[in-house]
């Protein structure tokens, strides 16, 4: 029981990282990186009951046994399978989450301003192997600083360009990108 609850704890702290951080470049790569391996290691403390259910099932050798050998093998491969598709949805719906409490305080208090996407840069990010994802960079001055967003490349966005952005009051990293302002 207690190693369930650890599990899920875990699996809760990912969640929100990952709901909370993804919009804001600054931790979009630790966020990433984190997430998923909390995801994976919450993920394998709670299945740990149902591998161990599979290797009570396990037969001695495949000459005693082949096709109670191969339902194992197959058991085996399929929970595997299982739990790397739900690591991989939980990591997309922490994304959508944030996207949603983006969508949310946007459309609270905001103010528009011109935001000036200066350049790109690659973000790491590390699972297995480092990783780079690339992101377009927008600047705006909001609440008497400067803000540095993400945003993912587009075709209808240009380095060098300026652009209208509504960003929230409260929380000024999360905006939205409009039209093009034309000079």
């Amino acid at each position: 029981m207690i190693r369930t609850i650890i599990g899920v704890a875990i699996i809760v702290v990912s969640f929100t990282l990952k709901a909370t951080l993804n919009h804001n470049l600054e931790y979009w790569g630790s966020v990433k990186s984190w997430t998923v391996s909390l995801f994976i290691i919450g993920i394998v403390i709670v299945g740990i009951p149902i591998f161990d259910w599979i290797e009570k099932s396990k037969p001695r050798t495949f000459k005693e046994d082949p096709p109670k050998m191969i339902f194992y093998a197959t058991k085996a491969i399929l929970t595997v399978g299982i739990l790397v598709l739900v690591v991989v949805l939980l990591e997309r719906f922490g994304a959508w989450t944030n996207d949603r409490l983006v969508e949310y305080y946007l459309s609270k208090e905001t103010e528009i301003t011109e935001g000036f996407i200066v350049g790109e840069q690659n973000i790491s990010y590390a699972i297995t192997t480092t990783r780079y994802e690339r992101f377009y960079i927008i600047q705006y001055y909001a609440n008497g600083q400067i803000i540095e967003h993400g945003l993912k490349p587009s075709y209808s966005l240009m380095i060098g360009q300026t652009y209208m952005v509504t960003y929230s009051r409260k929380f000024p990293s999360m905006c939205k990108v409009g039209h093009r302002v034309r000079r």
